[in-house]
């Protein structure tokens, strides 16, 4: 039991309520946790640590342009910005550190986050159902008028403990690939593992998250064929008429929604529509701010940290507030990191790795899914424990034609 306390307490940290002032408990136990993570670090190698030095190479890049911005200068109040920037650098230095002492860091931290992940459908489940529930949620998530929470719940998206679909989408699509794991290696009644996959489903359903629906899902989908969970007929065999049935079904029930997809649709096409407006029009925010950033000459150094607040792209967001060098800095990390899971694709963790990686690039598109609120504790710490399996001596191998009995404890 004690193995898996430290990947719980994380997870858990990310979905307590706020704290007063509007700080999470996460925020204050990672930068906590740092210290000591550090000195408890041992010699790594090398080549593991190009993403940090990527990520940190951004972080001087939006420093920098935060201090020689025309927007910004030195006026600039982006503290909130080199929190969330700074987070993928703080978690990702520090989780495999406190995670070197956790034997079979993946499985119990696949544990960690696909339980909690039910317990949080669960909460969004009730709230739905009660009016007292909903009314608790308060605690976690702003329900005034104009919050993104309550505009998205006027459309039939609700996002339970989370302040967006977004995050919602994030944290339910790393839900999913976990327990994708947990199906294979974990020794749990796969009767359990059932309720939890209903339930995650559910979570992320609700939200109607286009990062879960779209990307989240097929990447699950792909990572339990690939590690041997599922064969690709029975997921065939379920998609063929899940997408004949449930579409109906969702017009039927949530018309408000549909009419915005489809007016989505006819402005800017299909991918204007799987977006949310994001690309295929050219007055989309997307468009707007990249081209902005050519036509001024900024895209050197951006315009500082804070200097446009909400950025609806991952890459935008380094590239607005840091111009070139941080974009190049958060996509060299990227790869450097799917590079990684690749030549440990032998390995159960090194195609976990890939699918966490691959889904963080195709997320991205549609939002900052690395440094999302709440949701991206999940993605990084799920990213910690497969580096730190792979460092380790004797990995879980993938079976090359037949499924690896579970791992006994």
């Amino acid at each position: 039991m004690s193995a898996v306390i430290i990947p719980l307490l994380i997870t858990l940290s990310a979905l307590m309520p706020y704290l007063p002032g509007g700080v999470r408990v996460d925020q204050i136990v990672v930068p906590i946790l740092a210290a000591p993570a550090f000195l408890m670090a041992r010699r790594q190698h090398a080549g593991t640590f190009i993403w940090g030095i990527a990520l940190i190479v951004s972080l001087v890049a939006l420093a920098v342009s935060s201090r020689l911005s025309w927007q910004t200068g030195l006026a600039t109040s982006g503290l909130f910005s080199m929190i969330r920037i700074t987070w993928p650098v703080i978690a990702l230095l520090t989780f495999p550190s406190l995670l070197s002492r956790t034997p079979h860091a993946t499985l119990y931290s696949t544990l960690s986050i696909a339980g909690c992940a039910g317990a949080a459908s669960l909460a969004a489940l009730g709230a739905l159902a009660s009016p007292r529930i909903l009314e608790i949620l308060t605690l976690w998530v702003r329900t005034e008028d104009d919050s993104v929470w309550t505009q998205a719940r006027d459309i039939g998206r609700f996002s339970g403990l989370f302040n967006q679909p977004l995050e919602a989408g994030v944290f339910y699509s790393v839900a999913l690939m976990a327990l994708a794991f947990c199906w294979k290696h974990a020794r749990v009644n796969k009767l359990l593992l059932l309720g939890l996959l209903v339930l995650i489903l559910a979570g992320g359903g609700l939200s109607l998250s286009k990062n879960f629906i779209v990307v989240g899902i097929v990447c699950s989908a792909a990572l339990a064929i690939w590690i041997g969970v599922i064969p690709f007929w029975l997921v065939i065999a379920i998609a063929i008429p899940t997408l004949i049935v449930v579409p109906p079904l969702f017009v039927r029930y949530n018309p408000d929604y549909v009419d915005s997809l489809v007016a989505l649709y006819y402005t800017g096409g299909l991918f204007s529509a799987l977006t949310a407006g994001r690309f295929g029009q050219a007055d989309s925010q997307v468009s707007i701010l990249f081209q902005s950033l050519f036509e001024v000459g900024d895209w050197p150094l951006g315009r500082g940290l804070g200097s446009h607040l909400p950025l609806d792209n991952g890459f935008l967001e380094f590239f607005y507030q840091g111009g070139i060098v941080a974009l190049g800095g958060f996509v060299v990390a990227l790869l450097a990191l799917l590079i990684h899971g690749w030549r440990h694709r032998a390995t159960d963790q090194g195609r976990l790795l890939v699918m966490l990686v691959l889904f963080t690039i195709g997320a991205s598109l549609g939002g900052p899914a690395f440094t999302a609120n709440r949701a991206n504790i999940a993605l990084l710490l799920l990213i910690a424990a497969t580096i730190v399996d792979i460092r380790r001596e004797r990995p879980v191998r993938a079976p090359a034609n037949q499924r690896r009995a579970p791992l006994r404890y």
